[in-house]
């Protein structure tokens, strides 16, 4: 039975997919009796890379899911999907889950939060070995996640459910990351990120939102992401910001005429990748430092989620092209996954328990 497929990067410009089997037993659907396939595999042809699209399914595509459409956060605090809910022992009251780890594999999960109803995913950028630009004491991944946290206890607030892509400082492969949107079947998905080099000075913030190509609702999410930072930003007038020429709602599209950013090719769920600052302009990473920074962001990008699920608009949205052939990200074959955590508790049958405390006299 197939229950799990995805993308993995070639590359920059191919995809070609995961797949992960899994077979049931009398004893139901276990990790155990698995198998997980993609074109490194030995024995899967791998010549038809350039053509091949296994896992991509586009903004444009069709989607009936048959797995659950939850979230979990593990023991650890780790946040995973959930592909197969475990029928329950009947002399253990700790719920049982396979799920979709960080890097991609099946694996058997034992307690944690069920997280359901996710409308909007926050995926803070970069993470464990690619941990993004650095500059005057900042690490990118560090903030990313700093502003997401923020974001999510916003939203929170406002009794809109969402759900963190990473929530802690390890790397999850583009393909991976991609697919928790999807798989979750939220409205949006929108991806943290602060940008680097400087480039020229401006009067004004060079915040930018990345969008998808094809994708009317993308364009909205983004422009509405946009205004809202941009105008949050602007206020700060003491600031000498950075800013492309171009900054602004943009497709950036490689070689190919495709979205060159994995983040954008790979959901079909509408999403947006922002750049919110600056982080290697001085004046702008003492702004990140301040204590103004998070709620002034983060207020600004829920005050655009919540008017994009609240507010639907039939209306056209237009974005600016830049041409950009985004460099290689690092993949599966460097990925880790973090400790998922386990449950402390004791299960000793009554006479292996007399036998072990007649052995200690």
């Amino acid at each position: 039975m197939l229950v799990a497929s995805s993308a993995k990067s070639i590359g920059t410009q191919f995809d070609s997919g995961t797949i992960t089997l899994l077979w049931g037993t009398k004893n139901g659907i276990v990790p155990e009796n698995s198998n997980y396939l993609d074109q490194n595999t030995s024995g899967i042809p791998d010549d038809n890379k350039s053509m091949d699209y296994w896992g991509r399914l586009g903004t444009s595509s069709e989607l009936t899911l048959e797995r659950p459409s939850l979230g979990l956060i593990t023991l650890s605090g780790v946040n995973v999907v959930v592909m197969v809910e475990l029928p329950q022992a009947a002399n253990s009251s700790v719920a049982q889950y396979i799920v979709r780890t960080p890097c991609g594999r099946s694996q058997r999960a034992v307690g944690g939060e069920l997280i359901k109803d996710i409308q909007i995913v926050i995926d803070p950028g970069h993470g464990g070995i690619d941990g993004g630009a650095g500059y005057f004491g900042l690490r990118e991944h560090s903030v990313n996640l700093s502003v997401s946290e923020a974001l999510k206890s916003e939203l929170t607030s406002r009794g809109i459910n969402s759900f963190l892509v990473r929530s802690s400082n390890y790397h999850i492969p583009l393909a991976s990351r991609g697919l928790y949107a999807d798989h979750l079947q939220a409205d949006a998905m929108i991806s943290i990120h602060h940008n680097a080099p400087t480039i020229a000075p401006s009067r004004h913030p060079g915040t930018e939102a990345f969008v998808q190509s094809n994708s009317n609702n993308s364009s909205r999410l983004g422009t509405l992401v946009y205004e809202s930072v941009y105008e949050a930003l602007d206020k700060f007038s003491w600031i000498s910001w950075t800013s492309q020429y171009d900054a602004g709602v943009i497709r950036v599209l490689n070689k190919r005429g495709t979205d060159t950013y994995g983040m954008l090719s790979r959901p079909r769920t509408p999403t947006t990748l922002v750049e919110l600052a600056y982080l290697a302009n001085r004046a702008e990473a003492n702004l990140i430092k301040s204590p103004d920074y998070l709620p002034a962001v983060s207020v600004a990008m829920a005050d655009a989620l919540e008017e994009y699920l609240t507010k639907p608009s039939e209306q056209s949205y237009s974005s600016s092209v830049r041409n950009f052939t985004a460099a290689d990200a690092p993949g599966f074959s460097v990925c880790r996954d973090p400790d998922l955590g386990s449950p402390l508790f004791f299960d000793f049958e009554e006479d292996a328990l007399k036998e072990a405390f007649l052995a200690n006299e």
